[in-house]
């Protein structure tokens, strides 16, 4: 590409004068040949362009000809992607090339790059070609074009709404509101009808990994600022929770499903979780990637999201138990696995079963890795849930049911349950001639319980304690 410049600069004039003589056609062709030339650039060849004006001279052949047909813009906002995108050779490899693609992108964005592009795809929207290549462009510059933002997200969701069946429309299309749709702009992503286009690309492209991540991440962003009514009301968690079951094998899909099944905390969310399977959609992605911290992270503060609501049993229904404490060992996200165990050991007799599912362990091992920053509950709210947990497995909780005998207020009390009876430490004296025949326990369970539990072993004949 050694000739290059001077190939560019022959290709810009000829634009230059074809603009000039109105022939639609042939500015086509020479767009055309400008972004092959651009495609495989180096950046010799776009500080040439730079030089010669090049990038104008587009801009105003795509303004010259935009009621004509739409070759033009296809070619223009092609060719306008190539200049400030890094293509060509080893173009990540240069660290001068990658630090001069912000000087590119605002050179592109100073000649009127952008309003070109929007009048093209206004224009021009039912073409679908033009829709793609726009919105690859509005990629390179969205983030960091704030005064067109609003413009530019109503220009991605009129182009997916108008073009729902095309990949090449819904990919740049998911991908563009997922970059866009953090908490200031979530508002205009919603007001344009944002959610509604993300989740209906979700359904017409099932079997695209590219288009289900980047959807599920722009739901994600659009959740955890509200809207969580309109997303269900729309079938938001439907559509994530089936393309999680399509794809169990897709590291960055389960990632980002569960990503969004996290993002919000409200009734209604959770709720719809629990009635479309996402419990079990949630532990799936859980087992399948133990080793992604992504995956474990969110698929964590999911479960303890839906049990801190108070849907506990399903949690353990599913699995979800059993689940937690086989990955919580290896991973580096335990603030959220820590505080998944604490919401579903709150659970009406459910303390027992993450007990025996061997929560223990892996809490203690997990406390010296505790980011006090991280989650909603403290290293103290987890070292009581150890303390609890560990107290069972001194008392051999986890075994069938046995026969409790308690002094409660001076009234003896035998029977056969699933829960201790406890005894206050003051009224152990009382038991008088049971302390040769029973076990006593002495450990302090929380800083709220009795001390004291008496137990006597399965298969002992009632005793009198009077």
């Amino acid at each position: 590409m050694g000739n290059a410049p001077s190939e560019v600069e022959k290709a810009t004039a000829l634009l230059e004068e074809i603009r000039a003589e109105s022939m639609p056609l042939k500015a086509a062709e020479g767009l055309d040949h400008l972004n092959t030339l651009l495609a495989l650039a180096t950046k010799e060849t776009r500080m040439k362009v730079l030089e010669i004006r090049g990038v104008e001279t587009i801009v105003a052949a795509m303004t010259v000809f935009l009621y004509f047909p739409a070759d033009v813009q296809e070619k223009g906002c092609r060719a306008l992607s190539a200049f400030v995108s890094g293509q060509g050779p080893n173009a990540y490899d240069d660290l001068e090339f990658v630090s001069l693609f912000e000087s590119w992108e605002k050179a592109m964005c100073n000649a009127g790059g952008i309003e070109a592009i929007l009048a093209a795809m206004k224009t021009h929207l039912s073409t679908a070609d033009v829709q793609a290549q726009g919105l690859i462009t509005l990629l390179e510059v969205a983030y960091r074009d704030h005064d067109r933002l609003w413009s530019i997200i109503e220009a991605a969701v009129a182009a997916m709404r108008a073009h729902p069946g095309f990949f090449s429309v819904q990919e740049p299309g998911c991908q563009l509101l997922s970059m866009v749709s953090g908490e200031e702009n979530t508002s205009r992503v919603v007001a344009a009808g944002g959610i509604e286009a993300v989740v209906t690309a979700l359904r017409a492209h099932r079997s695209s990994v590219r288009i289900q991540s980047d959807a599920c991440e722009a739901l994600a962003n659009i959740a955890s600022a509200g809207n969580e009514a309109k997303i269900v009301a729309v079938g938001g968690i439907d559509a994530v929770v089936a393309t999680m079951r399509v794809h169990p094998a897709s590291e960055v899909v389960q990632q980002r499903g569960c990503m969004f099944l996290s993002s919000n905390c409200e009734d209604v969310f959770v709720a719809k979780i629990v009635a479309t399977g996402g419990i079990d959609a949630i532990v799936a992605a859980l087992r399948a990637h133990h080793r992604c911290d992504g995956v474990q992270g969110y698929a964590y503060h999911a479960l303890a999201n839906v049990a801190s609501a108070g849907i506990v049993a399903k949690v353990a229904t599913a699995g979800g138990i059993e689940a937690i404490v086989a990955t919580l060992g290896t991973s580096r996200c335990v603030e959220h696995g820590c505080e998944a165990l604490w919401e579903i050991a709150q659970g009406a007799n459910l303390l027992a079963a993450v007990a025996k599912a061997g929560a223990a362990d892996v809490l203690e091992a997990a406390i010296p890795k505790f980011n006090r920053q991280v989650g909603r509950r403290s290293v103290g709210d987890i070292t009581d849930l150890l303390v609890r947990l560990r107290s069972m497995e001194e008392l051999e909780f986890c075994k069938p049911p046995v026969a409790v005998a308690s002094v409660v207020n001076g009234e003896q009390k035998i029977a056969t349950m699933d829960m201790m009876n406890v005894v206050e430490r003051n009224q152990l004296a009382s038991l008088g001639p049971v302390a040769a025949n029973w076990r006593a326990i002495s450990r302090r369970l929380t800083v709220t319980e009795a001390d004291v539990i008496i137990r006597m072993p399965q298969g002992s004949k009632d005793l009198d304690l009077s």
